[in-house]
């Protein structure tokens, strides 16, 4: 099959939906079934040999944006004008896009990332979570807005829709005119890097991030929507002796509407029970997870999950919330917990720091689980999807 691909979301540092484009294109750019691949990125295409390049880039931790969206981000601060511009910049895509499309009409048209470009062909689009329609106040309102107002247009001309999670099918199921048969599961995985490290490489980590020796950890973007104000609340439930052996650290970027977060949030670093990290070096990732004691989790919403599953590659005990797509991350192997129980959440703390049994438990089944997790088993159930579409293009 010939395939077109929105290479959009690939800039560094790479969001999830990045990520999961990055490894099932890098996977499908060897894949025999694959005859033809094209990307559409910053409104230029891409052969197969220029989106290989640009993944090596990506994965070196290289700036790959143009000049334009560089400017962009650093405008962040000027709202209106960076919305105008991002405004013209799609409608230039979209002119582009037309430019190419007799073209690539043969082309079956994978979008990663939620929302199709004008496609004469067969469209096929990735929906990760239907959180804008659940849970609204998560998201900014311009974001509901777009999301409610394109992706039912999206949808209604997809041949074939992707999940990434048998939670998110049945949300598009219940929302949608749509049936079984016309969606496709294909959940994220981890990379190789993510496996248990060497007591030598978490030693080495902590002395270069001044970590104690033993923690919890959190990673993340700082949002409400990943419940930071529920899980600071239960640690502080937890009593003064454990916290003082086991200090919270969170690793993430600051998101949105932090002010309640924070207030929260700067005491508990001023008195040194919790570490904030900031944005952490995906090269770094799994060596933090393998140092941490337990990784928490209690985000109220989910898609998928990935940082679940990342932690559990790497023989880490999980503390996660039981609601949305994260108990098909967990799959059983974590210690699962309300969202909305402070009690709930440290209890979840609590049993996993004292109860050794019970911590090396979950460290093993999230092992063994994780045996059966690679990107590419998830590219094979993506290309058979893909092929199996067949009205206008040439497979």
């Amino acid at each position: 099959m010939k395939l077109l691909v929105n290479l959009s979301s690939l800039n560094h540092p790479l969001t999830g939906i990045g990520e999961y484009t990055l490894n099932l294109v890098k996977e499908m750019l060897d894949d025999d079934q694959v005859q033809d691949i094209k990307g559409i990125r910053s409104s230029r295409y891409l052969d197969r040999h220029q989106i290989s390049v640009l993944i090596a880039a990506l994965e070196q931790g290289h700036q790959t944006d143009q000049p334009l969206t560089r400017y962009l981000k650093k405008m962040s601060r000027l709202k209106l004008i960076a919305r105008i511009a991002r405004k013209a910049i799609n409608a230039y895509r979209e002119i582009s896009f037309r430019f190419y499309r007799n073209m690539l009409k043969h082309y079956i048209y994978w979008e990663p990332n939620y929302i199709c470009l004008n496609h004469q062909g067969v469209c096929v689009p990735t929906v990760h979570d239907l959180s804008h329609l659940i849970c609204p106040q998560f998201h900014p309102k311009a974001r509901v807005k777009y999301l409610k107002a394109e992706l039912p247009r999206t949808l209604a001309r997809a041949k074939h829709v992707i999940v990434v999670s048998q939670y998110t099918k049945q949300s598009v199921m219940e929302h949608f005119d749509l049936d079984d048969q016309q969606i496709t599961v294909v959940p994220p995985s981890v990379k190789s890097e993510y496996y248990p490290r060497t007591a030598s490489e978490c030693a080495q980590l902590k002395k270069r991030l001044g970590l104690p020796e033993n923690f919890i950890l959190f990673v993340g973007t700082l949002e409400p929507r990943k419940n930071l104000q529920g899980l600071l609340l239960a640690y502080k439930l937890l009593s003064t002796e454990l916290k003082s052996q086991y200090p919270l650290v969170l690793s993430g970027k600051k998101g949105w509407l932090l002010e309640d977060i924070e207030q929260i949030l700067q005491p508990m670093l001023d008195s040194g029970e919790v570490i904030w990290l900031g944005f952490v070096k995906s090269e770094d990732l799994p060596v933090l997870y393998s140092s941490a004691t337990a990784f928490t989790y209690v985000s109220h919403f989910e898609g998928f999950g990935m940082p679940i599953a990342e932690a559990m590659a790497c023989g880490t005990a999980v503390i996660a919330s039981d609601n949305t797509a994260m108990k098909e991350a967990a799959s059983g192997a974590v210690c699962t917990v309300s969202a909305h129980s402070l009690e709930s959440i440290a209890q979840g703390m609590r049993k996993v720091l004292l109860d050794s049994s019970y911590r090396i438990e979950c460290e093993t089944k999230g092992l063994e689980i994780s045996k059966n997790r690679s990107w590419k088993v998830s590219k094979q159930l993506l290309v058979a999807a893909l092929s199996n579409l067949n009205n206008g293009a040439q497979i």
